[in-house]
């Protein structure tokens, strides 16, 4: 019987050096495993894991040899490296029962400043190494939004009429000004960002994960786990801090 193991990636962000048996037991926790055999010249770690089967009351035990790439679960990653954005809606479907679950967790449990606090720390941390010029996956999966003031300067930017501008690329819905085409007819094939100097709010902001009242948006949140990879990582690493137990794998 095949499973899918428990967590993920991750890498230490403690100052102290850390013996060989603390490393050890740090990768074990971490990747929810039983015992390392050893580790790949990435820091991936192989061996036995151990999972629960709770409709059958029982724990399964499944070897992981370093030379069986074939048998590896999907998020086995190297340390520290972030999952790749188009494996990211892949990942995401194969856990999507378990992140609604550690959303209704956090709405029951979390403390609203102490998520906030939370969310803010790793976006610091995750975005400020992370080139989302290579990935883009926000601006080919959602349509942009603009407030009724950002569709002036987009339009002089890019020395048209705001007519024109709204009559070619907006849809209005209700008050809402949506980009009526989709991925972004303004994402260039380098990542960058035609309007960049001048795109509105929603974009900018995105994926709004430094922002407060998380514990009111987290549905939002858990929609972007399966577009940006950034996220998916805050959400696994959330998981984590609150020591969330992890539901079986099919």
């Amino acid at each position: 019987m095949s499973k899918k193991k428990k967590s993920k990636k991750g890498k230490c962000n403690n100052a102290e050096v850390w013996t060989e048996e603390q490393y050890e037991e740090y990768m074990k926790e971490l990747y929810g495993m039983e015992y390392i055999a050893g580790f790949t010249e990435n820091g991936v770690p192989y061996g036995t894991f151990i999972d629960e089967d709770e409709e059958n009351d029982e724990l399964i035990i499944r070897d992981i040899s370093i030379d069986s790439d074939d048998e590896l679960p999907f998020w086995f990653l190297e340390v520290g490296v972030m999952i790749e954005p188009s494996k990211v809606k892949e990942a995401f479907k194969r856990i999507e029962e378990e992140n609604y679950a550690f959303r209704a967790y956090l709405k029951n449990h979390a403390d609203e400043d102490d998520l906030d606090e939370k969310f803010l720390k790793l976006h610091k941390e995750l975005f400020l190494s992370y080139d989302c010029s290579k990935c883009r996956n926000c601006c080919k999966e959602y349509s942009a939004s603009f407030k009724e003031d950002e569709l002036a300067p987009v339009a002089a930017f890019l020395r048209m009429a705001e007519k024109d501008f709204r009559d070619k690329y907006i849809k209005e819905e209700f008050g809402d000004y949506q980009l009526n085409v989709r991925p972004c007819c303004f994402l260039k094939e380098d990542g960058g960002c035609q309007i960049e100097v001048c795109k509105p709010t929603s974009c900018r902001d995105y994926p709004y994960t430094d922002k407060p009242e998380r514990l009111f948006s987290l549905l939002s949140i858990l929609d972007s786990t399966s577009i940006c990879p950034v996220v998916f990582e805050m959400f696994e690493r959330l998981k984590q801090e609150y020591r969330f137990k992890r539901r079986k794998r099919y």
